[in-house]
């Protein structure tokens, strides 16, 4: 059995990626590249322990087996993340259309 074949069936009834995860991910990074720029011992713990937070809850949620639980937590984050991130599109479009 191929690693592949072992993976797939690993991940079978678990949850799998969807987009808090990939927020989640994104804001990771995004702490990540604000954390070279920080001066200090202690704010610079505190910003790679809430990088690591972030980072367990997307390895926690993609694993889980609850999926209905899961489910939920992304529709709920999608009711407040989908309205933002059309509104950023809506301005980035008539932005280019001024220019």
């Amino acid at each position: 059995m191929s690693f592949m074949q072992r993976l797939m069936n690993f991940m079978q009834g678990r949850y799998g990626f969807d987009t808090l995860n990939g927020f989640l991910i994104t804001l990771s990074i995004a702490l990540s590249i604000a954390n070279i720029f920080v001066w200090g011992l202690l704010p610079s713990l505190i910003i790679y322990g809430i990088e690591l937070a972030f980072m367990g809850i997307v390895v926690f949620r993609s694993l889980s087996r609850n999926i209905v639980m899961r489910s939920r937590e992304n529709r709920v984050f999608r009711k407040a993340y989908d309205p933002v991130k059309n509104w950023i599109a809506f301005r980035i479009k008539k932005f280019k259309e001024n220019i």
